[in-house]
C-alpha cells in the first residue's frame, strides 16, 4: 500500500464510524454543509505532519457526503442549527502551533489549539471556554485526530446557558460551567486563527425537555419472599396488592427482603427507539408487550445501571416489572431517553436513594517514578491482565506492561492513576484506571522470532520469562527478561516528544524482531515518522518515530499492517500521542 492508499483506507474506516454514530440518533453534518469561502476545502482524507505545519498530505474528494473539511486562516465555516439544548461531537486535527475557535450557538467559544507540549494549563489550552480553563491538558500530539464531545444547555428565562460537560479525547475537562450569553444566533462555526484545522465526523442532536412516555394504570403485588425471579414467587407470601401512580421500591420499607411485581401500561406519544436505563440493587426483569427487555439480572450497585434499547410505536404498550430486594439496600430507578429527548425519570424520587459517596483514591508521581502492580482490563479482551506493572513518571508520561509477555499494553499522558477499585474495600474488579489521555496498544509481546518474512506474529511467546526490575539512580525501572537463554532488557524513558522505548539483547539471536506497532493502516509520513491508524471503538491514531538505521519495514500480515524491525543488539524508538 502506498501512503496515499493507506490514507484512503483510513478514510473508509472513518465512514463506517460516522454511519454507526448516526444510527444512535445523532444528525451528521456533511463537510460540504459547513464549507464556506476558499480558505476551506473538502478532501477525501488528510494526514498532517507532527513537526511541519505546511506538510499536509491530501486525497482528492471522491464523495460529496463524506470526507474531511480542511481550513486555513480566514472566514469561518458556518452552519445554522435548530434551537434547543445541543449535544455535539466531532473530530479535529490541528497543525503544529495551530490555533482555532469553535463558536457554539449562543456565541460561546471553545478554543482548539496545538497545546500538546504546553507547560501548565492556561486560557490557550485546548478546551478552554470563556474564562474557564480546562481541568487538565488533554491534547494529543500535533496533527493527530482528536475527539470533542459536549452538551450545552441553552439559556432560559432566568437561567444562563450551561455547559454540562466537555470531553476532549475522552477526558472530562469542563463540567457544569455557566456561561453568559453573547448573542441569539443558532450558528455553529469553525474558525482558524493560525495554521490549519481539519474537521470530520461532525454529529449533533437537539435535545428537548419533553416527556413522550408515561406509566399509567399500574398495579403492584408486594411479597415477603426471597425470590430471585418472578417464577419462584410463593403466592402465600403476598403482603399487599393495590393500584399506584408511581414506580417505587418503598412499598417494601421495613422488610429485610421482598419482591414487588408491577403490571401497567406505557403510554407512548411518539414512535421512536427509546433507551431504558435501569438502576437498582438486587434482581430485576422487565417485559414490554410480553417480550423480554431485560431478562432477570442481578445488579450489585445502583451506580452501574443497565441500559436497553426498545423500539416503541405511538400508543399503549403493556409492561411487567419484577424487582427483588436482597441483602443490599433497596434501590429501584427507571429512566428513559431518546433521540432529541433528555433523560427523565419514570420512578419516584425516593425510590432511588443517593448512593454513599466512594472516595476517589489517586496516585501521582512526585520526585521519582511510581510503580504499581495491578490488574488491567484492555478493551476488546474478555479477561483482565493479572501480571501488570504500571509506571508513572513526574514528567506526566505513563505506561503499563504485561510482565508475562513483555507486552506494552497502554500509554497515557497527564494525570497518572485512579486506584480506587484496587484499594477501596478490595472488592472486584480491582483495576487500575489511567487518568490521562490514553492510547491503547496491541498488547502482544513486543519481541519474537520470525523465521521468514511472512511468518505471523504469535499471540503468545513461550520463550519469554520475566526475571527482575532494576532501578537507576533516578528511580526509573529497567525490565529484565530471558528470551530462551538470552537476557533482554526494556526501558521506557519520558521525553518532551513522547516515551522512548529501548530494547537491548545481551547476545545476537537469529531472526529476533521487534513489532513496534500493529494497526489497520500504517502511514509513513516521511523517513522515520509513522502514523499508526486503528479503529478500536473509534478512530485512534498515534505516532512512531524511529531512526532509519534500525531498518523498520511495513508489512501486511493477517489482515493488518505491522511495523517491524530486527533486534540485533539494541533498538530505540519513540511513541508519541
Amino acid at each position: 500500500m502506498t501512503s496515499l492508499n493507506r490514507l484512503l483506507f483510513v478514510a473508509l474506516l472513518c465512514v463506517i464510524t460516522i454511519n454507526t454514530n448516526a444510527q444512535n440518533g445523532l444528525t451528521k453534518l456533511t463537510p460540504s454543509s459547513l464549507k464556506s469561502e476558499d480558505n476551506w476545502k473538502v478532501y477525501e482524507a488528510v494526514q498532517m505532519h507532527p513537526f511541519k505545519p505546511d506538510a499536509t498530505q491530501k486525497l482528492p474528494l471522491y464523495s460529496e457526503t463524506e470526507g474531511v473539511l480542511l481550513g486555513s486562516v480566514g472566514v469561518p465555516a458556518t452552519v445554522r442549527l435548530e434551537s434547543g439544548d445541543i449535544l455535539l461531537q466531532f473530530e479535529f486535527a490541528i497543525s503544529k502551533d495551530g490555533k482555532s475557535n469553535v463558536t457554539l450557538p449562543g456565541g460561546y467559544v471553545v478554543k482548539l489549539a496545538d497545546s500538546w507540549l504546553q507547560n501548565g494549563i492556561k486560557n490557550t489550552t485546548s478546551g478552554n471556554i470563556g474564562s474557564n480553563i480546562p481541568s487538565q491538558n488533554a491534547s494529543k500530539a500535533s496533527g493527530l485526530w482528536q475527539t470533542v464531545r459536549l452538551l450545552i444547555r441553552k439559556a432560559r428565562a432566568n437561567t444562563p446557558a450551561q455547559l454540562e460537560y466537555l470531553y476532549l479525547n475522552d477526558i472530562l475537562i469542563q463540567e457544569n460551567v455557566f456561561l453568559p450569553q453573547t448573542n441569539n444566533s443558532n450558528a455553529l462555526s469553525f474558525q482558524v486563527e493560525a495554521g490549519t484545522l481539519a474537521v470530520q465526523k461532525v454529529l449533533y442532536q437537539i435535545q428537548n425537555e419533553v416527556k413522550p412516555i408515561a406509566l399509567t394504570q399500574m398495579t403492584y403485588h408486594l411479597y415477603k419472599d426471597w425470590a430471585e425471579n418472578i417464577e419462584s414467587i410463593d403466592q402465600k407470601n403476598l403482603l399487599k396488592k393495590d393500584t399506584t401512580s408511581m414506580l417505587t421500591q418503598t412499598w417494601g420499607i421495613g422488610q429485610k427482603d421482598f419482591c414487588v411485581v408491577y403490571d401497567g401500561t406505557i403510554n407512548v406519544k411518539t414512535t421512536a427507539e427509546y433507551q431504558f436505563l435501569m438502576a437498582y440493587m438486587g434482581h430485576l426483569s422487565l417485559e414490554i408487550d410480553g417480550k423480554s427487555v431485560l431478562p432477570n439480572q442481578w445488579n450489585e450497585f445502583s451506580q452501574q445501571p443497565v441500559v436497553r434499547a426498545v423500539s416503541l410505536s405511538a400508543g399503549e404498550h403493556q409492561f411487567k416489572l419484577f424487582y427483588h430486594k436482597a441483602w443490599r439496600p433497596a434501590a429501584l430507578g427507571l429512566t428513559v431517553s431518546a433521540s432529541g429527548v433528555r433523560p427523565y425519570s419514570l420512578h419516584a424520587l425516593s425510590s432511588l436513594p443517593e448512593p454513599e459517596p466512594i472516595p476517589t483514591i489517586t496516585i501521582e508521581p512526585k520526585d521519582k517514578p511510581e510503580m504499581l502492580r495491578s490488574f488491567v482490563q484492555i478493551e476488546g479482551e474478555n479477561t483482565k491482565r493479572t501480571h501488570v506493572l504500571s509506571v508513572g513518571s513526574p514528567q506526566g508520561l505513563h505506561y503499563s506492561v504485561d510482565l508475562n509477555q513483555a507486552a506494552l499494553l497502554q500509554v497515557w499522558r497527564g494525570a497518572f492513576a485512579d486506584v480506587t477499585e484496587m484499594w477501596h474495600e478490595r472488592g472486584e474488579p480491582q483495576l487500575l484506571k489511567p487518568l490521562g489521555v490514553r492510547q491503547q496498544l496491541d498488547g502482544k509481546s513486543i519481541i519474537a522470532t520470525l523465521n521468514e518474512p511472512t511468518a505471523i506474529w504469535p499471540d503468545t511467546v513461550a520463550a519469554i520469562t520475566y526475571k527482575a526490575i532494576k532501578l537507576d539512580e533516578l528511580g526509573a525501572p529497567t525490565l529484565h527478561y530471558l528470551f530462551d537463554k538470552t537476557e533482554i532488557t526494556q526501558k521506557l524513558i519520558p521525553t518532551r516528544n513522547g516515551l522512548v522505548n529501548t530494547i537491548t539483547a545481551a547476545a545476537l539471536v537469529s531472526d529476533l524482531a521487534v513489532r513496534l506497532a500493529v494497526a489497520d493502516a500504517i502511514i509513513e509520513i516521511e523517513k522515520g515518522i509513522y502514523s499508526i491508524e486503528s479503529i478500536i471503538g473509534q478512530h485512534q491514531q498515534y505516532y512512531i518515530y524511529i531512526p532509519v538505521e534500525f531498518s523498520p519495514v511495513i508489512r501486511t500480515s493477517n489482515g493488518k499492517q505491522e511495523l517491524i524491525a530486527p533486534l540485533k543488539e539494541m533498538i530505540a524508538y519513540t511513541i508519541a500521542w
